[in-house]
C-alpha cells in the first residue's frame, strides 16, 4: 500500500506538466512503434497519458529534476528541462539579444513584446532541434530543451530587491500585458506543437520581499 501511495504521489506531481510533457515528447521524433508516445495520429494527450502511466515511480521521480534521466527502455532520451530567455536565449549560444526585461518594459509596446517572443521562440527551437540532431539518442543538455523560464512578471515592490532588472517593471497591469504578449510569441504555433513552453519567473517564491530590512 505504501509503494502504490508513492506511485500515486508522484504520477500527481507530474501529470500538471502534461503540456510540459508534450513538448519533450514533441522533441523526441520518431522511436519504436511499439510505443504509443511515438504514434504521432494520436492525439498529444493521449501520447502524454500513456508515457507516464509507463513510467515506474523511480523514472517519474527522475524526471523531477532539471537534468531529467533518460529512460533507455522506453526510448527517452535525458533532458535539460533548465532553459533561460528573458530577453533572448543567448546561454545557449550565439542568438539574438534584445534589451533587459525592464527595458522592453519601458517600451509599452505589447505587439512588439509578442514579436521578441516569437522571434525567442524560433530561435529556442532552432536551437534545440541542432542540439537533439547532434546526439545519437536525442539528447539535450541544460539551455537546449524546449522549456524556458520566462518571462519573469515579478512586479518591483523595492528596487533594494535587486533584480528588477529582469522584470517588466513595477506596474501590474503592464507586466501582465507585456507578459502575456511575451507568451503567446513564444508559444506561437509549430508543425510539432508549440515552438517552445514557459514556466513563469517568479509567480509565488521571488516575488516576496519581506525579508528586505
Amino acid at each position: 500500500p505504501e509503494a502504490t501511495m508513492c506511485s500515486k504521489r508522484a504520477r500527481t506531481m507530474v501529470r500538471p506538466s502534461v503540456f510540459v510533457f508534450a513538448t519533450l515528447i514533441t522533441s523526441l521524433g520518431s522511436g519504436s512503434p511499439d510505443f504509443p508516445w511515438f504514434n504521432t495520429s494520436l492525439p498529444t494527450s493521449a501520447r502524454v497519458d500513456a508515457l507516464i502511466s509507463a513510467m515506474t515511480t523511480d523514472e517519474l521521480i527522475s524526471q523531477l529534476n532539471t537534468d531529467a534521466l533518460a529512460i533507455d527502455r522506453l526510448g527517452v532520451p535525458s533532458y535539460g528541462w533548465w532553459s533561460e530567455a528573458a530577453h533572448g536565449i543567448a546561454w545557449a549560444g550565439k542568438a539574438t539579444v534584445f534589451p533587459a526585461s525592464v527595458g522592453l518594459g519601458a517600451s509599452f509596446d505589447v505587439d512588439g513584446l509578442e514579436a521578441v517572443g516569437r522571434a525567442i521562440g524560433m530561435e529556442g527551437r532552432a536551437k534545440h532541434n541542432d542540439a537533439a540532431a547532434a546526439d545519437p539518442d536525442g539528447a539535450t543538455d541544460t539551455f537546449f530543451g524546449l522549456n524556458f523560464f520566462a518571462p519573469n512578471i515579478n512586479i518591483v515592490r523595492d528596487v533594494r530587491w535587486g533584480r528588477g532588472q529582469e522584470t517588466f517593471g513595477e506596474d501590474p497591469f503592464l507586466s501582465g500585458a507585456l507578459g502575456n504578449a511575451a507568451i503567446k510569441g513564444m508559444q506561437v504555433a509549430h508543425s510539432l506543437n508549440h515552438s517552445i513552453t514557459q514556466s513563469l519567473n517568479h509567480s509565488i517564491t521571488q516575488s516576496l520581499n519581506h525579508s528586505i530590512t
